[in-house]
């Protein structure tokens, strides 16, 4: 195959291209340029452009393909910390601050008593599924490939389990 490990620019000139696209499109993954720069250098090598001649559009493309994955792997993160955010919000406004006297133990038994109940209530999917994300520490696809479902299939039952189990906590 012709063109495989076709160089391209230099290394400089491949730098200038992602640190400009990235202060255009990205500027909160400057601090990640050289991760991203090495990420571009490996697809272009791997997926050099048919036509030599039109190496730098291909090159941005790829940047472009690069960094909205990492945009997205964000917003994923982001996501996820904030629904556990969430979770542990609601947990700690329903119990109180926490103590050593009987009556906070008492709160903590009967938090912990309406959280199993609730967990028991729900379908045995929205279980797996709050089991594999929150216990296992799986993301939303390593849990939907886990469980034999679809991506976008896995963060709504996520979401709804998560909402049924915060309503339970709240008694609503």
């Amino acid at each position: 195959m012709s063109g495989v490990g076709h160089t391209g620019p230099d290394d400089r000139e491949l730098e200038r291209i992602v640190a400009g696209y990235l202060r255009r499109k990205a500027p909160d993954l400057l601090g990640r340029k050289d991760e991203v720069k090495t990420d571009v250098r490996t697809r272009l090598w791997r997926h050099p452009p048919r036509d030599p001649t039109k190496y730098v559009t291909h090159a941005r493309r790829v940047i472009e393909h690069v960094v909205s994955g990492y945009i997205k792997r964000k917003i994923e993160e982001r996501e996820r910390y904030s629904s556990l955010e969430a979770l542990l919000e609601a947990g700690h406004k329903f119990v109180g601050p926490a103590d050593d006297t009987p009556e906070g133990e008492c709160i903590a038994e009967e938090t912990l008593q309406i959280l199993m109940r609730n967990f028991g209530a729900l379908k045995e999917e929205s279980k797996s599924i709050l089991d594999l994300r929150i216990f296992e520490g799986l993301t939303e696809a390593q849990a939907a490939k886990k469980l034999g479902i679809g991506l976008s299939s896995a963060k709504m039952r996520y979401k709804r389990a998560l909402k049924k189990l915060l309503a339970g906590i709240h008694g609503e």
